[in-house]
């Protein structure tokens, strides 16, 4: 963000620290938007310096996941998205119960910054005339999801239900249906291959995060939120063959998605093969040790001219 178009109140450029990771154009311009907007509709003490974060990631992942010919409005409507997800997935979680509780039972409550973010996106997508019924409802499953990640307990939660909430809670439903509403798409006759790419979604996430998420620091929820940690649990088999399991899985679903054509299954790709590119791009700084696990993925698109560039430095 240059001196000219930074606003008033910050007096330094927040994203310098990530700058040198940011080596296509489109997302430097991007962080700086998204970094402008979160912080027009902020309600808490962190600071830009927290926002500019959110915004390095949120640019990385809308870049690497834009479909083919995708439009700088388009891009920016995906961008706002990610940064509404990362507040709910790091934001304060008083923030997020009440407004799990605003968007399920109607309660009124000072939602916070997350609320404004709420608001926010779907304003600028309505006034777009888009239809945002579908992502309305999966924004309100995303935020009663996590709001409840902590209390999920592994004896009782079932294969099916950790599948259920994990394609809910990293978002990938939710994404997946903003595309749907910025494109147009035709998404409820394509269920089955909107689940695929969900799914192929979480496993590259649970994957790439799986250091931090069994080191001893990790939250107790890591446990129920991480199909590696989740399984390697319930069957005793250990977390390397869990992880072996979590590749297979994933490449089959990506022959899957290769295998379907047509608006919707480009978009789907695109989604999935930016997210794996995004992963690999933070590996430094979100997802440390992970290079080599996500390396054993395969792409939906084998043909380079079939995706945009997502290349440049790991951050």
């Amino acid at each position: 963000m240059t001196a000219a178009h930074r606003p008033t109140w910050m007096t330094a450029d927040v994203l310098a620290p990530y700058r040198k990771y940011l080596t296509d154009p489109a997302e430097h311009e991007l962080a700086d938007r998204l970094l402008h907007w979160a912080c027009a509709h902020c309600a808490c003490p962190r600071g830009p310096q927290w926002h500019a974060r959110r915004a390095f990631y949120a640019a990385v992942f809308s870049v690497c996941c834009r479909p083919p010919g995708a439009t700088w409005q388009e891009t920016l409507l995906a961008g706002k998205f990610n940064v509404f997800y990362f507040n709910v997935d790091d934001g304060p979680a008083e923030e997020l119960t009440r407004l799990t509780g605003h968007l399920h039972h109607a309660v009124p409550a000072d939602t916070g910054e997350l609320g404004n973010l709420h608001r926010a996106l779907l304003t600028d997508l309505r006034a777009l005339g888009l239809d945002t019924a579908r992502l309305e409802a999966d924004i309100a499953a995303l935020c009663a999801a996590a709001d409840a990640e902590d209390r999920q307990d592994i004896a009782t939660l079932s294969p099916e239900r950790f599948h259920t909430l994990r394609l809910t809670t990293v978002a990938s439903t939710a994404y997946i249906s903003c595309w749907g509403a910025i494109r147009r798409l035709p998404l409820s006759g394509e269920e089955s291959a909107v689940e695929a790419a969900g799914e192929a979604i979480y496993l590259a996430n649970d994957l790439a995060s799986l250091e931090r998420d069994s080191s001893a620091q990790a939250p107790r929820a890591a446990l129920t939120s991480n199909f590696v940690l989740f399984h390697a649990a319930r069957t005793g088999t250990g977390i390397p063959h869990a992880a072996d399991m979590a590749v297979a899985r994933y490449n089959r679903l990506t022959a899957d998605l290769a295998s379907r054509s047509g608006p919707v299954a480009d978009v789907l790709a695109a989604i999935v093969d930016g997210n794996l590119d995004a992963h690999l791009r933070l590996t430094a700084s979100r997802f440390p040790g992970a290079t080599d696990r996500l390396r054993l993925l395969h792409r939906v698109r084998t043909d380079p001219s079939a995706a945009p560039d997502c290349g440049g430095r790991k951050a």
